[in-house]
């Protein structure tokens, strides 16, 4: 079994994160939608803005992965292991994940998008 470069493995671990990030950022953009807040405008557009940069990120991903014959299969899910298998150039290489591990580095990753956001836009004015 060949084990992944370091290159690879940080996009196939996007590959795992970056759709989380996704679900997570659509179920808080709903939550606003629905929500009392007074002045939901400049919350939907900060988590617009953050969802277009994991877009653009994740064609990336997908790019890399494909020119570079790299693919995720999720495997078995426990209450507090999810199982990836990692594809690379045909050969295997099974991974577990904590739960609570990816619950907190999607969280961590929220966080680095929002930032980033708020950069940019600042950068802007």
């Amino acid at each position: 079994m060949t084990l992944p470069s370091t290159q690879d493995l940080d996009i196939l671990e996007s590959e795992i994160y970056l759709p989380m990030l996704l679900i997570i950022f659509e179920r808080d953009n709903h939550a606003i939608e629905v929500s009392q807040v007074k002045f939901k405008r400049p919350y939907l557009l900060l988590i617009k803005a953050a969802m277009n940069m994991v877009k653009l990120e994740l064609i990336a991903t997908h790019k890399y992965m494909e020119n570079n014959n790299l693919q995720v299969i999720r495997g078995r899910r426990d209450e507090l292991f999810t199982e990836f298998i990692f594809l690379v150039q045909g050969k295997e290489d099974t991974r577990k994940y904590s739960n609570i591990r990816l619950r907190n580095h999607v969280e961590e990753l929220l966080v680095n998008y929002y930032s980033k956001v708020v950069l940019l836009s600042g950068a802007q004015q």
